[in-house]
């Protein structure tokens, strides 16, 4: 869980969040996902990210983004985002055929995880 203005690093530069984040990884899923929460504290977006499956450590967590997402605002729907990122990044960085199809397989279940989940509320 990240507090209102933490400092989020970037390949594209360093930027300051004014949301909550809490975030939530497995090691053996192709995302994780993150529940963004405005600075009162109201859920603003479910939002998973396509990522490879993370590998935790004493101290930290390390995983490659795809720049592939599913985003879910209530009471909308999921729905694909930053899909032109993730052509670009795949084109820059030789995906495979193979690995650009596990990403959209993970785009699938991220759909189903992002329209069922239920936050678990802001942490005092």
């Amino acid at each position: 869980m990240t507090a209102p203005g933490h400092r989020v690093e970037s390949i594209d530069g360093d930027w300051t969040s004014g949301y909550a984040i809490r975030s939530f990884y497995w090691t053996n899923r192709w995302y994780s996902l993150l529940e963004v929460y405005t600075r009162e504290g109201t859920l603003s977006e479910i939002f998973v990210n396509v990522n490879s499956p993370v590998e935790i450590t004493d101290s930290e967590i390390r995983f490659t983004d795809y720049e592939l997402d599913v985003s879910r605002k209530s009471p909308e729907r999921a729905h694909i985002a930053d899909e032109d990122e993730f052509l670009e990044a795949a084109s820059r960085y030789g995906y495979t055929e193979v690995l650009r199809r596990r990403c959209y397989a993970a785009v699938r279940e991220a759909f189903a995880v992002a329209n069922r989940w239920e936050a678990g509320g802001f942490p005092e």
